[in-house]
């Protein structure tokens, strides 16, 4: 993409061509400035939705319990739990937004060039790697530290030839299980790569929430939890949901999520999603995870409870790079 190219207009190159990421060119220097990815598209969109309100600063390490919000989480090895301040403020901010003013930034946003949003999520650094490299560098120096996807550059002009992501080396394997000899045969819960911090709203909390929970703890999707106990794993919701926001209207960010993905995913029903999550049980072997993950092309499984009612946990293809080196 031209640096100069509209958000608006990259939103649609990223999902008329079903991809995630693109690098950005600018032509006056002649010079590849990054990548944009969806992630930091959602950042920016809601630095100017919120017309850049500082949230963060109400975080404190006070657990809570409402409904629709994490509770804590670790970071870095701190435990960062979102406190009864951050659900206040957003609800006094939620509340008190006229939608009239939210569309106009919804507007302004799709105008704005797509270089200001280069690595605006801070997890999108620009790292080419050349085309006579071996894949095992690319995934022990990058994809283990949770970059999902680098451009091959040609070691002759220096060209970006290709993307090479973490859901392509998943397929890779996927596609050639008997390589990988007894692992494939061990299960998710042996292998260690649960993590038992699942982020999860309600889907009656606002689409603002979780794609700023995403912006918060540094995530590209949540899970989406519902069913008459409020516990029941139902959908997902990625930051590549922001690319079907019809017309950037960000007063849609104000509505349940079932409605947004409702609306987002073009269906008539409310609390109807586009496809069911993909779940894994503590059994499930990690062949099975593979080839789930590749079929159905997603970057994260849940872990659910025998019942297949309660998630408990959740796998992302970083846990299954960083495996790999292992």
């Amino acid at each position: 993409m031209d640096s100069n190219t509209s958000v608006d207009h990259a939103l649609k190159i990223l999902s008329e061509n079903h991809i995630h990421a693109a690098p950005v060119y600018d032509k006056e220097s002649r010079k590849w400035l990054g990548s944009v990815d969806v992630l930091d598209i959602v950042f920016l969109a809601l630095n100017m939705a919120t017309n850049g309100i500082d949230i963060e600063h109400h975080m404190t390490k006070m657990s809570i319990t409402e409904p629709g919000i994490t509770q804590s989480t670790n970071i870095n090895g701190i435990n960062i739990p979102v406190s009864k301040e951050v659900v206040d403020s957003w609800k006094e901010w939620c509340a008190s937004n006229d939608p009239e003013v939210l569309n106009h930034r919804g507007v302004r946003f799709g105008l704005k060039p797509v270089k200001h949003a280069i690595n605006e999520s801070g997890l999108n650094r620009f790292s080419p790697v050349y085309e006579n490299g071996t894949l095992f560098q690319v995934v022990e120096e990058l994809f283990c530290e949770g970059i999902h996807r680098v451009p091959v550059m040609s070691y002759k002009d220096e060209e970006i030839i290709d993307f090479i992501s973490q859901s392509d080396v998943v397929n890779l394997l996927a596609n050639s299980i008997s390589s990988l000899g007894s692992v494939s045969s061990k299960t998710v819960q042996d292998l260690g790569i649960i993590s038992d911090t699942v982020i999860a709203m309600s889907l009656k909390a606002q689409a603002i929430h979780a794609f700023w929970l995403m912006k918060f703890h540094h995530v590209n999707g949540i899970a989406v939890t519902g069913g008459s106990e409020g516990s029941m794993l139902v959908g997902n919701i990625s930051a590549s949901d922001l690319k079907h926001l019809e017309d950037h209207k960000f007063s849609s960010l104000l509505q349940p999520i079932s409605h947004f993905l409702a609306e987002s995913n073009e269906q008539k029903e409310a609390r109807k999603f586009d496809k069911p999550p993909v779940v894994v049980t503590k059994k499930t072997t990690f062949g099975n995870l593979l080839q789930k993950m590749s079929i159905y092309k997603v970057h994260r499984v849940y872990v659910v409870d025998e019942e297949c009612v309660e998630v408990i946990g959740v796998i992302t293809m970083t846990q299954i790079m960083n495996l790999l080196i292992r």
